[in-house]
């Protein structure tokens, strides 16, 4: 209840030293801090702590790509790529590197007909279109096989080259 009467209170630097200080949020703490809207205590709560999956969904929808960068960048858990990706071009290099740093991680199956969460995810990211960041990915990471085949299907030819010359395919 202590930090919900910071929250209602509008105590800026209490909150902000208690979501320092603190193991954990509850989701309806997270809630409330997320649809307080203030960006400084959002920063300082997701340099230490990733959002339930509730809470990653108001802060997704808030659209704030300064934050969702940051919370990238810190290895933050994502829950829901498809939805991080609709906020455009300004979080697909971070997304890119995120996938790159964490594709351990992604090794739920059943991810809508895709063999894992990893392959579903690369072709997310070779579906948003950007070929720099494709480009940029692909030399760090080794496609699935059905994001490969999109890969051969929707990139450009300088795209397959890339792919082909870093992962030595004839």
């Amino acid at each position: 209840m202590e930090f919900l009467n910071l929250i209602r209170e509008g105590k800026h630097a209490a909150i902000i030293r208690y979501v320092k200080e603190c193991k954990c949020l509850a989701s309806y703490q997270e809630l409330a801090l997320v649809e307080r809207g203030e960006h400084e205590e959002i920063m300082s709560y997701i340099a230490y702590h990733y959002f339930e999956p509730a809470s990653f969904k108001v802060f997704l929808d808030r659209g704030k790509l300064n934050e969702v960068r940051f919370y990238l960048a810190c290895d933050q858990i994502v829950y829901d790529d498809a939805a991080l990706l609709e906020l455009g071009s300004g979080v697909l290099n971070d997304y890119a590197d995120y996938l790159v740093r964490h594709h351990d991680a992604y090794t739920e199956t059943s991810c809508d007909g895709y063999a894992n969460r990893l392959e579903y995810a690369q072709c997310l990211l070779i579906k948003a279109g950007n070929h720099c960041v494709i480009r940029r990915y692909i030399t760090k990471a080794c496609l699935q096989p059905k994001a490969l085949k999109l890969l051969r299907k929707k990139g450009q030819p300088e795209d397959n080259l890339v792919y082909d010359l870093k992962w030595k395919i004839k």
